[in-house]
């Protein structure tokens, strides 16, 4: 073609993989393979962390108790004493609210919350915790190693709301990199702006969920094989014209720089990866 175009690409990644390397070592801490490496090496939190970590496997090995979470319509079972280890997170506050609640003696009438608990498997009904499965595991793994690894596909500022919910310390190690919980000042300045251009746009509900249907039954036929188009090593994207050599594509709706950026921010809410690109 002749003329310059400028578009908005999106497509969406459903691959969620997580690496649990760490398993090995735990499990060789436990049997007492190089344990006073391991015991000596930890400096401040993370050497209490890495205790937790072992004293819970072992007590887990012994037929320990377990507790059962229920997140997002999935169980999570795990060691008590893993959760316990933090006392000051929301899921050790509910491990405690229980223990102190009346339990069910199996005869109608209640007892204390003490109780002996069966070895090797949870103990009560499980823990109802408002949030994520998928991104759940994560939080997981904080309690397992003391640290958090997201993979690309996962949304970090999405976790770290997670973590603050949760009660997590306001600074913790994703990806290896210490990251701050709270929300960053930007993000009320940013939320600020979109509402101000979405409020001056006229009619934007009606095409926004028309885009959304186009993006969806685009990659409907990508995976369906319909688009017969060679693109190495990816999907094909779904593409959408917003400037050519007349100038704005849709004088009606994206009109202006400030409409394509909220578009695209937009976009990313509903899942969606978005960047500009200039294409002949």
């Amino acid at each position: 073609g002749g003329g310059t175009t400028t578009g908005v690409l999106a497509w969406r990644r459903a691959a969620d993989v997580r690496a649990d390397s760490a398993a090995s070592a735990i499990g060789r801490s436990a049997r007492g393979e190089g344990g006073e490496e391991a015991r000596s090496s930890g400096r401040g939190d993370t050497n209490g962390h890495a205790s937790a970590v072992l004293e819970a496997t072992a007590d887990l090995r012994q037929g320990g108790e377990l507790v059962e979470f229920h997140v997002g319509g999935r169980t999570f079972k795990v060691p008590a004493q893993l959760i316990r280890a933090r006392p000051a997170t929301r899921l050790a506050q509910l491990l405690a609210e229980r223990a102190e609640a009346p339990r069910s003696t199996g005869d109608g009438s209640t007892g204390g919350g003490g109780g002996v608990p069966t070895e090797g498997a949870a103990t009560g009904e499980p823990i109802c915790v408002s949030g994520s499965a998928a991104r759940f595991t994560y939080i997981l793994d904080w309690y397992r190693y003391g640290q958090i690894s997201v993979p690309s596909s996962v949304p970090i500022a999405a976790v770290l709301k997670d973590v603050r919910e949760l009660l997590l310390p306001e600074s913790i190690i994703v990806n290896g990199s210490a990251r701050g919980t709270k929300p960053p000042p930007g993000a009320k300045v940013a939320r600020d702006l979109i509402r101000r251009v979405l409020d001056r746009w006229r009619g934007f509900g009606a095409f926004f969920g028309g885009l959304l249907g186009q993006i969806e039954a685009h990659f409907r036929a990508v995976g369906e094989g319909a688009l017969n188009i060679n693109v190495v090593f990816d999907f094909q994207p779904f593409a959408l014209p917003l400037y050519g050599d007349s100038g704005w594509l849709d004088a009606a709706h994206v009109c202006s720089a400030a409409r394509a950026r909220a578009l695209a921010l937009k976009l990313e809410e509903e899942g969606y990866r978005c960047h500009f690109s200039y294409t002949e």
